[in-house]
């Protein structure tokens, strides 16, 4: 009878730590100009220095505000004002310093700069995989068009829609749009 109420005990402890462990932070604010909310299940927040960032949290901006984010495997994201970041996906390993990320710009301006491979940014219309870089990603919700400028590096561009065929490879100092159900244009 004790060691069953014993397990018991056991195994609430660790349900109970289950959800802990999967709001394990994946980066910080570390800088914010003007007014910027996170948004995450329990509610919003306002993004201030110091501000611990998890899976499934989005950060939305106002007008006149950008907001400058460290992660744990060092990568750099500065959100533009009147956007919204949703960290789709993070998992990270330290004893080998790779991560696996995956952001959503919904709406607005992305500067990224890229700490290590596995780093992928989705819009509505695009979606970017970094090869070691610095891009920017713009995604206006009017004309439901993505800009990918780089800046270093290479990134891989595609439309979000896996039906849509056609890759560009953007190297620095170029540019694609995607738009719709097109493919990328080519770089520019």
């Amino acid at each position: 009878m004790k060691t069953s109420y014993l397990i018991g005990m056991m195994c609430a402890v660790l349900l109970s730590a289950m959800p802990a462990a999967a709001a394990e932070k994946a980066g910080d604010v570390v800088s914010v100009r003007g007014k910027a909310v996170i948004e995450r299940k329990a509610g919003k927040v306002d993004a201030k220095v110091a501000a611990a960032l998890q899976e499934s949290d989005s950060v939305v901006t106002r007008d006149k505000t950008r907001v400058k984010m460290l992660f744990r495997d060092d990568s750099i994201l500065t959100l533009g004002a009147n956007s919204k970041l949703v960290i789709k996906k993070y998992l990270y390993s330290p004893e080998s310093k790779r991560a696996e990320s995956i952001y959503e710009l919904a709406d607005g301006r992305l500067r990224s700069v890229v700490g290590s491979p596995g780093f992928k940014v989705t819009t509505p219309t695009a979606f970017a995989a970094a090869r070691g870089t610095v891009f920017t990603v713009a995604y206006n919700i009017e004309t439901g068009t993505t800009e990918i400028i780089v800046t270093e590096g290479s990134v891989e561009v595609r439309n979000i829609n896996a039906e849509v065929a056609g890759t560009q490879v953007v190297a620095a100092g170029q540019s694609t749009t995607v738009t719709g159900n097109k493919p990328p244009t080519p770089p520019k």
